[in-house]
């Protein structure tokens, strides 16, 4: 047995161990998320331990049976990592259920193997082999794996989506780490693999709840500012503004409230095209970023409204909301300036919808547009402060 390979196993139970102390001590995760991320973790160390003490006792006088005992855990270990990630990443039952079938599976099989010998065996001089059936071992593994992604991807629709193509190329590492040490049994990189895989679907998780708004689950300020700063494509920006949301807060509560904006974010993510990126950018404040220009960026709005009116059938005293939108093109004008017209067209349909309805007249958007577009009101005839409003 190498230096070499003691050296690199010494390295993977370090990293396992410094991750679990980051995990630890960091503020964004619950203590349940951080016993999740910490037991995945945990078991790379058991799996890594137990391959190089198989390695150890191939390479000493030991028994036969203990150096298959120990194979055999390691190899029943393996496995059960993405399981033991999996409540951290996805609460899906179904999926869970189907992972631990799998370990189950692979538990019996390498029982069974002990004796029989055809996913491993070792012989009788002490040299652990792979049997003519390892191949199941391995796709259980890759099965467990590919689930793991799975419950992250959906995962990461929650987040819209942002990460979807770093967790392919995260699968990706491991199935070649795996490959290249069942390639070539000498190249012992099979657990250091893992616990670098582990620590990237943490970077990743860590980095979709940073960028999202807790209640709301859109994007957060700091995700919208990061964004609008290096936007550099044509695109369609969408401000929504909930009415007199302060008041809705003062008289039904925060928690009425709370729901409020809860509902209103899901409209916006079910009714804007799917390449979009809805954002909360204040309290009530809200920003929707289409790519490109749509042809008809009424049809889109009109969308949202006609979904908070069905909303409303169903949610008592749910309040209305404004919306402003305008095109931006790179070079032909600041991004600033497109923030700035949206506004202004939002509180010209705020400003209007109070007077119709003060004049008794429950118009829908479309209406309140067409007069906005036939009247051309002057800005100081339907800009206050929005301050006023909330």
């Amino acid at each position: 047995m190498s230096n070499f390979y003691t050296a690199t196993i010494l390295m993977a139970v370090l990293a396992c161990i410094i991750m679990c102390v980051i995990i630890g001590v960091s503020p964004i995760l619950t203590p349940l998320k951080k016993k999740q991320f910490c037991r995945g973790f945990l078991i790379v160390i058991i799996g890594a331990v137990f391959e190089w003490g198989a390695a150890f006792l191939e390479h000493s006088n030991s028994v036969i049976w203990l150096h298959t005992i120990v194979k055999a855990l390691e190899m029943c270990s393996a496995p059960l990592i993405p399981l033991a990630l999996m409540p951290a990443i996805s609460d899906d039952r179904k999926l869970l259920g189907v992972m631990l079938g799998g370990v189950i599976f692979n538990f019996v099989m390498i029982a069974l193997s002990s004796v029989f010998g055809f996913i491993f065996y070792v012989d009788a001089a002490n040299v652990y082999h792979h049997g003519s059936l390892y191949f199941i071992y391995m796709i259980d593994y890759v099965f467990q794996g590919i689930c793991l992604l799975i419950g992250t991807i959906r995962l990461s629709r929650q987040y819209q989506g942002r990460h979807s193509w770093t967790l392919y190329l995260i699968l990706v590492f491991m199935i070649l780490g795996i490959a290249l040490h069942n390639i070539d049994k000498s190249i012992h990189v099979d657990y250091i693999v893992l616990a670098i895989t582990l620590s990237f679907f943490y970077i990743t998780y860590v980095a979709m709840v940073q960028s999202t708004d807790s209640l709301t689950m859109l994007l957060n300020r700091h995700s919208y500012d990061s964004m609008i700063s290096q936007l550099d494509e044509r695109s369609l920006l969408i401000n929504v503004d909930i009415d007199y949301f302060k008041q809705c807060n003062d008289t039904f509560g925060h928690l009425f409230g709370d729901d409020v904006l809860r509902t209103v974010a899901k409209i916006l993510k079910d009714n804007v095209p799917a390449s979009s990126r809805v954002y909360r950018t204040g309290g009530d404040e809200f920003c929707v970023i289409v790519p490109g220009i749509p042809c008809d960026p009424e049809q889109i709005i009109e969308k949202i409204h006609a979904a908070m009116e069905d909303a409303r059938l169903t949610v008592t005293n749910l309040p209305f909301v404004s919306t402003g939108y305008a095109p931006y093109s790179p070079g032909e004008a600041s991004i600033m300036d497109a923030i700035e017209n949206a506004d202004a067209m939002m509180y010209k349909f705020k400003n209007l919808r109070k007077k119709l309805m003060e004049e008794g007249k429950d118009l829908s958007y479309s209406d309140i547009h067409k007069i906005l577009v036939s009247s051309h009101l002057k800005d100081d005839e339907v800009t206050s402060s929005s301050s006023e409003e909330r």
